[in-house]
């Protein structure tokens, strides 16, 4: 293992992080399309703000959100409420934290691999995170799946340093660092917890009473304000944890969950020689390896097993925390490729395999992210919200996907009705006629509709709707415009498709 010189280590790191900004900062403002979850995150980080207060602005009926916000996701609000207080809300300014917090990672996981593999490894496996595809996406939103996975790596990155140099500071630093992985989602906890259970199975234990003494007093004094606070909140009146937190779904479907989970995350059938490429990685990690390459490969089995016992939704974006372990693992299976028998006798079946391994992970990588920049970069939502803004005016109150609490400084927006139970998720199962007094007691002026579900236009590659779905007494929001409605205004936009605005006659 080469021993890098300072200036070698800077300079790589200067050309990491540089790579790192220019990806995640160029056209940041419209890539990826933003759906509701960016409007959801940053509006509670713009509510702190402007009001001092943790909560939910536009949704009501959720656990009581709208009184105090208590989901263990409090790290992104704190942080956008940071920024939003110099700079107020936009779209660029609610992603810009997640950029820096990418940045933050590249830093850690530099040092953690340079450490365990020496720095011209360390500079591949950095390089191979900066161009994975789903974490170039996260660190350009609004979203905390960045902030933990930033939180994670400085904790392996601070647990190095103190079992290399029994410092108490790097014990109680990799606390503080646990406990803001934790407040930044529930996963963020997850991760953590592998990294520990990982480090125990395979690395250097070395004074570990210290450690936890430490590491624990730095967690606990961390996370203690937050417990407080959640303690005190949910003595408020329509304030429940559990429901904010939707603990009754966390045992539905749970297989199928995973399986949606994965073939999105490899985007199957495309994804599959990828899939191929990181299965061989994490294979080859017990083969004849370090304990740094078991390391690497008991985290990523640890999280994904742990993952859907904790997890409620199917997102691909929560194996965001992984990546940098999977680039470990991928990296390594390129440098100790030679050390499998099969190659013994056939050099050109060895560069044959090393070149199609570098040849599948770039082409996974790098052209999905140029082919979004250049097909996305006019997807301004700002250009949407100017088209309704003109017709509804300042002063009318809009229902609307949580999307367009964007352009809340244009126009009223919300509340949004949305009652989740532990049998339907995220479906409004109140009767009709409570929904429409709770409608009419709003005072809506207009519905605003689009050719695409709760606030998610399509991702990715996906083709945007061109036409309107008919009206029906299914959606809220059709049923709305169907009986009390007439449509003011329609117009396209290439980027978010069609949209539609009714004018409510009560």
């Amino acid at each position: 293992m080469d021993a890098p010189t300072h200036k070698v280590r800077f300079k790589h790191l200067l050309i990491l992080c540089a790579v790192q900004l220019l990806l995640g900062i160029f056209y940041l403002g419209s890539v990826p399309r933003i759906y509701m979850d960016e409007a959801w995150d940053a509006s509670i980080g713009y509510e702190l703000a402007q009001t001092g207060v943790l909560r939910h602005p536009f949704i009501h009926n959720f656990g009581g959100m709208d009184v105090y916000f208590v989901q263990p996701r409090v790290l992104l609000p704190i942080v956008c409420a940071g920024v939003f207080k110099f700079t107020g809300y936009s779209i660029i300014f609610s992603r810009l934290p997640s950029v820096l917090m990418g940045v933050l990672a590249v830093i850690a996981l530099y040092h953690i691999a340079e450490k365990f593999f020496g720095s011209r490894q360390s500079f591949f496996i950095t390089l191979a995170l900066i161009v994975n595809i789903w974490f170039w996406i996260n660190s350009r939103r609004c979203r905390p799946e960045i902030y933990y996975a930033a939180m994670a790596l400085l904790f392996l990155w601070l647990v190095i340093s103190y079992f290399r140099q029994v410092r108490a500071l790097m014990a109680f630093l990799a606390g503080i660092t646990a406990a803001l992985a934790s407040l930044s989602h529930p996963n963020g906890f997850i991760i953590v917890a592998a990294i520990s259970i990982s480090w125990i199975i395979w690395k250097e234990r070395p004074h570990l009473y210290k450690f936890v003494i430490w590491s624990l007093a730095g967690f606990v004094l961390t996370i203690l304000p937050y417990v407080i606070y959640v303690f005190w909140a949910s003595g408020q009146p329509n304030v429940s944890f559990l429901e904010q937190n939707q603990m009754g779904l966390l045992y539905n479907s749970v297989i199928s969950r995973e399986i949606v989970r994965w073939r999105s995350f490899f985007q199957l059938p495309f994804g599959i020689p990828i899939a191929l490429v990181m299965f061989a990685g994490w294979l080859a990690a017990w083969w004849k390896s370090t304990a740094e390459d078991k390391f690497a490969a008991t985290i990523v089995t640890v999280y994904i097993l742990i993952l859907p016992l904790f997890s409620v939704n199917q997102f691909p974006d929560y194996l965001v925390a992984v990546i940098p372990f999977f680039g470990i693992l991928v990296v390594r299976l390129v440098y100790r490729l030679h050390e499998f028998t099969c190659f013994d006798n056939s050099k050109k079946l060895y560069w044959t395999i090393k070149s199609a391994i570098i040849l599948i992970y770039i082409i996974s990588s790098l052209p999905p992210i140029m082919l979004l920049l250049y097909k996305q970069h006019g997807a301004d939502f700002n250009r949407v919200i100017d088209e309704v803004a003109k017709v509804v005016g300042p002063k009318k109150r809009v229902y609307a996907d949580p999307v367009f609490w964007v352009g809340h400084d244009r126009y009223i927006y919300g509340p949004y009705l949305i009652r989740y139970d532990y049998r339907t998720y995220f479906r409004i199962n109140t009767a009709f006629k409570d929904r429409l007094q709770w409608a009419y007691s709003q005072s809506f002026d207009y519905v605003i509709r689009t050719s695409w579900d709760y606030g998610r236009p399509p991702q990715g590659f996906r083709k945007i709707p061109n036409k309107m779905p008919d009206l029906n007494n299914n959606d809220f929001s059709g049923f709305l415009c169907k009986r009390f409605g007439t449509k003011v205004y329609e117009f396209y936009n290439e980027q978010y498709g069609p949209v539609e605005i009714y004018k409510l006659n009560w």
